[in-house]
């Protein structure tokens, strides 16, 4: 299994005795992240692109984003206000080697010259790349991609342009250190029906809320998190953070189990491991189990 500072997480896990997933990342991500550029934080929630130039990057138009038309309105929402946080536009650049890597995996064509295209939700997208890596759209108006809002209570903003975060699935610890309080609760998800009922909502436990630049996160889980900044850092990244939020199955704002995620799995001892059907991750939850780790239930997910 494949994964960019996998060793990173590994030394965690070990030192900490838990079993982490992990979302699995867009490998076109890998490129940006080795090239140094920031991850997004917790207050990006505009999605992505996931193909042509503007890939792996959060672009300001929803039409190079890789939501479906019909979620373009939100994908606006999510922009603006990220930019009334302070996120900026800035023109996107990228390099020689990204544009071979672009064509080489079909998510961009040559049309010969400076001339490219590539297929968006949106439909297709002409480009002009100009030598220094400057991207502009078919009418010459430069292609921007967004930077990172402002965390609250931090002046300091990365001016460069962000790229996808490592999204955590889960952390499972052992037994013993499995009693750790989440400041919103997770409520069920209601499948049939858009009934406004208050038990469906989140709670927040007295005298607490979730933390404004790490979401429903609990103590332990910060301790994680921090934990594996460092050493994704001692591993030469140079963007800053690369996890930042609360992982999904503490998320009580999440459309449910999606299998697209397709987490990947970093147990102590053993090898990685990638999921790819409910099934498998069902299994996967009876074995740690049976090793004496606890996986938080999910009441959004069921299990």
């Amino acid at each position: 299994m494949n994964l960019l500072y996998v060793n990173a997480f590994k030394r965690v896990s070990r030192i900490y005795n838990v079993v982490l997933g992990i979302r699995a990342p867009n490998p076109l991500g890998e490129t940006l992240l080795r090239e140094g550029n920031p991850s997004k934080n917790f207050h990006m929630k505009a999605k992505s692109s996931s193909t042509g130039p503007t890939a792996g990057f959060i672009a300001e138009k929803p039409i190079y984003s890789k939501v479906p038309i019909s979620s373009y309105s939100k994908q606006s929402n999510y922009l603006t206000s990220s930019v009334q946080k302070g996120a900026k536009a800035i023109d996107l650049k990228i390099s020689q080697s990204r544009i071979n890597e672009l064509i080489q995996t079909g998510n961009l064509t040559s049309c010969g010259g400076e001339r490219y295209f590539a297929d968006y939700p949106s439909g297709r997208q002409y480009f002009v790349i100009r030598g220094n890596g400057q991207v502009f759209d078919d009418k010459f108006n430069t292609v921007r991609v967004m930077t990172n809002p402002k965390e609250s209570g931090i002046e300091y903003t990365d001016p460069r342009a962000i790229t996808a975060d490592y999204d955590l699935f889960s952390i499972i610890p052992r037994q013993n250190q499995s009693v750790n309080i989440r400041p919103l609760t997770v409520p069920p998800k209601l499948m049939r029906g858009n009934f406004n009922l208050d038990y469906l909502k989140p709670k927040a436990l007295p005298g607490q809320g979730e933390d404004v630049n790490m979401g429903n996160l609990h103590f332990f889980g910060k301790t994680i998190v921090n934990a594996l900044n460092r050493e994704i850092i001692s591993e030469g990244y140079r963007g800053g953070k690369l996890v930042w939020h609360n992982d999904e199955t503490g998320n009580p704002f999440s459309p449910g189990f999606d299998i697209a995620d397709k987490p990947i799995f970093v147990h102590p001892v053993r090898n990685v491991v990638q999921i790819h059907s409910l099934i498998e991750l069902r299994y996967f939850y009876e074995q740690i189990r049976l090793e004496g780790y606890a996986p938080e239930y999910s009441p959004i997910f069921g299990f």
